[in-house]
């Protein structure tokens, strides 16, 4: 008997010595509000449990290393607390200037001192969130930043939980490209450019709401690559997203009443599904291997602009007061069922454009050029083709009676393989 206790004993010391706990220095502390804070707080690797309201009376407070921070029902207030691989749990209140590192797997901003009450500037906790590498988990509120919320690693998910990051009016510096002060720009997001080593890894963002403040953009994202932009609302922004980078994806995407929809400064291999963009446009400029499924827009002005770029577009859809799709030195591949609205127009609209050496393709589109409101509008035309441009057409088109175009000597506009005559056809 007393063997088998000894070999229980040495397996024991050696599961303990394996199997390191967050708890090994002794039993849970209660932490007491009537008591020097800081004096409780003095042994590592333990657990520090929080019941009472705590006023920390603008104190400064350090934890012990690995210890455990739980919460059952009070509160931490009115102080800093600088973590030391701390892992924080339970339904933690924690209003306080937080700094140091945390050991959860998933953080939130409210670990850093966010308030989320729209109107504290919660862009520092933020940032010290994101820029923790770990996963990023945010409470359904609104949180205000004075400066941009820098997206400066790799691998990581971060879940916005459908909150609106919302941006003073402090516009900062009108900054495009590579910058030291990337809080300068003046954006609400900001996707850091890619720089040697951090070449790779994956990023994801998503169920975000954006308010620009009206004098910013909403998501600038340069020499960006390998991140998954979904199901995200840009709204009150100069530009809902600047764009400038290769090998990404956005996936529901809404961005209105901004004065510019989406632009892009360049990139290739992106793909843009389900994307919306209401009383601004698209304008795609330099950019090859562009792809855009089932995406839509309405504007005063051009619906989708696409200067010196490679962009295939399928079964996308728009409603103009201007102009439809504008092509200039470039190639356009349609698909799918186009369709195209006027409404209240007090112009004419035309809704292909093609010059300075263009090539439209459209295949197996059956395209729509309606008034849906029935109201008496402008003469407008399908198609037009100046400047050595082609617009080919195989497929079906709707356009009243009669399907009318208009092209330069230069141009060339084909419908089913027959070369069509300025005019009505």
């Amino acid at each position: 008997m007393t063997h088998c206790k000894a070999v229980i004993g040495l397996i024991s010391v050696i599961i303990a010595i394996v199997l390191p706990g967050k708890t090994t220095a002794g039993n849970p502390i209660v932490i007491k509000n009537n008591v020097s804070v800081q004096s409780q707080f003095k042994s590592p690797n333990t657990v520090y449990i929080v019941r009472d309201v705590i006023d920390l009376k603008k104190s400064k407070v350090t934890l012990p290393r690995n210890s455990v921070l739980r919460f059952e029902g009070g509160s931490l207030n009115n102080g800093t607390i600088k973590y030391n691989n701390t892992f924080i749990d339970g339904r933690y209140m924690i209003n306080c200037l937080c700094r140091g590192t945390l050991s959860n797997d998933v953080v939130t901003p409210h670990m850093y001192g966010a308030h989320g009450d729209g109107k504290n500037d919660d862009g520092d906790a933020i940032q010290q969130a994101i820029s923790s590498g770990k996963q990023v988990f945010f409470k359904r509120t609104t949180y205000l930043v004075g400066k941009p919320i820098v997206f400066d690693r790799r691998d990581i998910i971060v879940d916005f939980n459908c909150s609106t990051i919302k941006k003073t009016n402090n516009r900062g510096s009108d900054l495009k490209y590579d910058n030291i002060d990337y809080r300068n720009i003046p954006a609400v997001v900001i996707i850091k450019p890619i720089k040697s080593p951090n070449t790779n890894g994956f990023m994801t963002i998503k169920n975000l709401y954006v308010d620009g403040g009206s004098n910013n953009i909403g998501i600038h994202a340069i020499w960006c690559r390998n991140i998954i932009f979904e199901n995200i609302r840009i709204h009150n922004s100069v530009k809902g997203v600047l764009y400038k980078g290769f090998v990404n994806t956005f996936k529901d995407i809404t961005i209105w009443n901004c004065k510019e929809g989406l632009v892009t400064l360049g990139g290739n291999a992106t793909l843009f599904e389900r994307c919306f963009t209401s009383k601004c446009g698209w304008n795609i400029n330099k950019a090859s291997g562009f792809s855009l499924i089932s995406c839509s827009s309405d504007d005063n002005n051009p619906c989708y602009k696409i200067t010196n770029s490679t962009v295939s577009m399928v079964g996308c859809t728009f409603e103009s007061k201007g102009q439809g799709i504008i092509v200039e030195n470039s190639v356009l591949e349609l698909s799918g069922d186009f369709q195209s609205h006027i409404y209240d127009s007090t112009k004419g609209i035309t809704y292909i454009k093609a010059s300075a050496n263009s090539t439209v393709n459209a295949r197996g589109c059956l395209f729509h050029l309606d008034n849906y409101l029935k109201k008496k509008i402008p003469e407008s035309y399908l198609f037009e083709a100046s400047d050595n441009s082609m617009i080919e057409i195989q497929g079906k088109v709707r356009h009243g009676n009669v399907l009318k175009i208009k092209k330069s000597p230069h141009g060339i506009i084909k419908y089913n393989g027959k070369s069509l005559k300025d005019g009505n056809n």
